[in-house]
């Protein structure tokens, strides 16, 4: 990315898409390329990203009139994420199937009994028409991407807080800034990274208790620990 020193904007934008969906591919809107798998999506200035991309008219945010920012420390979203709870989830690596090349499917030959033969496409019979084979299982402990945490009153997922902390990483920034809206509304979490680039997290806000939690007093007991640090 252009001023982002070995930033890989397409590394960047995999943190917000589904892989397995080709319509949450990075697209151009209006001035920002935009990349969202729909409930955490990344706006980017078309002006900064090295490659070319496909317009698009989905995707109509409306945002809403700005009242403030406040300026959340990574470390402080790093150790909210480190402290939810975490469960033991099943992680394997997978191995394509050599017999079907990966597809699932393999053609089968049938003869009637009047002697007829007939060829269809049927579920490989090696690897159950999975075209892939499951190794090296293990068990990991790990917050899931349901989980839920209250950032100043804005409701996320877990797994929106890992692609916003994993992004200011890549992207080298040490906070972000949350945006407050004028009003009671709070549609969704919009965090803003710098002046190319925005953050928005789809609100969670129906989901109660919540896993997790970042409020004002973690804030300010936050700031008292760094001032400390520096005396």
């Amino acid at each position: 990315m252009k001023g982002y020193n070995n930033v890989d904007e397409e590394k960047l934008f995999s943190l917000f898409i589904d892989k397995e969906n080709q319509y949450t591919m990075p697209v151009l809107k209006g001035r920002e390329v935009i990349a969202t798998e729909g409930h955490r999506i990344i706006y980017v200035r078309k002006e900064v990203c090295e490659g070319q991309y496909e317009p698009t008219d989905r995707y109509n945010l409306r945002f809403l009139e700005e009242r403030r920012r406040i300026t959340i420390p990574l470390k402080l979203l790093q150790d909210a994420y480190n402290n939810l709870p975490k469960v033991e989830q099943e992680h394997y690596d997978e191995e394509s199937c050599a017999e079907c090349n990966g597809t699932g499917e393999v053609e089968w030959e049938y003869c009637t009994k009047g002697g007829e033969v007939i060829y269809k496409d049927h579920d490989c019979p090696i690897c159950d028409g999975e075209g892939s084979f499951k190794k090296n299982l293990r068990k990991i402990l790990e917050v899931p991407s349901y989980s839920t945490i209250n950032v100043l009153g804005y409701v996320i997922s877990a797994g929106s807080l890992k692609s916003l902390i994993d992004a200011l990483i890549m992207l080298g920034k040490h906070s972000v800034e949350l945006v407050v809206f004028k009003g009671r509304k709070k549609p969704f979490a919009q965090f803003r990274v710098d002046e190319n680039i925005k953050i928005v997290c789809a609100k969670m806000s129906h989901y109660f208790p919540f896993d997790g939690n970042i409020s004002f007093k973690q804030m300010k007991q936050y700031e008292i620990q760094q001032k400390d640090k520096v005396r």
